[in-house]
């Protein structure tokens, strides 16, 4: 079977901290020949200084934000046009692959006979309530249009049947995944004293829940907390006891991972977080440390392997265990090795590839019948 030729548009950063499309792309190019059109980010600081792993091309476009007025709007999107359309027309794909309906938007019409594949990573409508009704518009479109929609969690692909009264059948379920298992940390302490390391990576956003981290900071003078990955701004705790690193590499951020004792997912719960399937908590098992997280149903799959705590007493009684050494990895690394190799990007794109030749081979037929 020929590869396929795909136009993959994402709106992350290349250099940005690795995520789903970044991984999707890496791994779809191991099956298909790929360019890759990404949206740059203007604030240069909480990027990587590269991202290994590509043997495709690369091709920056300009952010599509409606912050800068509506003429602004206007000549990027026009901008942006001009290259993705220069781009379907030079490398003639056979798929395209976007990441946001905002992409869907920049096609020409003519494209759009094309097969369409809208990745749909996350609740975009439940990031900015300034322009909702906006995003709900484009976001519907591109639904409808397109030939197929994956999800990356069972509430988000509900939400979108609902929301858009989509057909079904070309809704898929395409979780998060790992990139590799390659066991990462130790389960016995290197610090040589009795402080406790806790350690969250990922973006800091306002869903991360300082509240209830400050009071843990309080309560346990010996727990010092580690915060690896990007943020708008700091925000400081009564304690002392905590530590901003900044955006780190993947590889470096997986070399310094045994220095840490236990790693959280504090997240406050909201319409977003409850549709997110969270890359983190894959990584964080990698580790061979205790995992704790807040509890939401759609990563109740985890329940055998991390500690969930639904509120802060809860939280609370987890991390008295930890100080006190009681708390331990819920599986052995042999058991954490299994759950994970069925949960690698490799094992999701092997699904996405499945499911993209099932639907053209059904497309060419409903083609023939009319």
């Amino acid at each position: 079977m020929r590869k396929k030729r795909i136009l993959y548009i994402q709106h992350v950063d290349w250099k940005w901290i690795k995520q789903r499309p970044h991984f999707l792309a890496e791994n779809l190019s191991l099956y298909n020949k790929l360019v890759l059109c990404y949206v740059i980010q203007l604030d240069r600081k909480s990027l990587m200084k590269s991202n290994k792993g590509a043997n495709f091309s690369k091709v920056p476009i300009l952010p599509l934000s409606l912050k800068g007025g509506k003429f602004i709007f206007v000549l990027l999107k026009l901008f942006n046009s001009i290259i993705i359309n220069l781009l379907i027309t030079i490398n003639k794909p056979d798929i395209i692959w976007i990441t946001h309906p905002k992409l869907f938007k920049i096609i020409k019409k003519k494209h759009l006979n094309k097969f369409i594949i809208y990745d749909c990573m996350d609740d975009i409508l439940e990031f900015d309530n300034n322009y909702k009704d906006y995003l709900q518009t484009i976001e519907k479109q591109t639904v409808l249009q397109s030939d197929l929609v994956f999800c990356s969690s069972i509430s988000l692909m509900n939400k979108i049947i609902e929301r858009y009264k989509a057909d079904r059948s070309k809704i898929h379920l395409l979780r998060n995944g790992i990139n590799s298992i390659k066991y990462l940390g130790s389960n016995s302490k290197n610090n040589g004293n009795n402080k406790i390391n806790l350690c969250y990576f990922g973006t800091i956003e306002n869903w991360f829940d300082y509240e209830k981290l400050d009071k843990i900071l309080s309560s346990f003078p010996n727990v010092h907390l580690h915060l690896i990955g990007p943020y708008k701004s700091k925000r400081s705790f009564k304690s002392q006891n905590f530590t901003y690193y900044g955006p780190l590499s993947h590889d470096k951020l997986m070399q310094i991972v045994s220095d840490f004792d236990c790693f959280i997912m504090p997240f406050k719960l909201n319409r977003l977080i409850e549709s997110v399937d969270p890359v983190k908590l894959y990584e964080y098992l990698l580790t061979g440390k205790p995992v704790v997280s807040v509890y939401y149903d759609e990563i109740k799959r985890f329940e055998n392997y991390i500690y969930f705590y639904n509120s802060y007493q809860e939280l609370y009684s987890i991390i008295y265990e930890l100080v006190n050494e009681n708390l331990k990895p819920k599986k052995d690394m042999e058991e954490v090795t299994e759950f994970l190799k069925k949960n690698t990007w490799k094992e999701r794109t092997k699904r996405a590839v499945s499911i993209i030749e099932e639907s053209i081979i059904l497309r060419r037929r409903e083609k023939a019948n009319d």
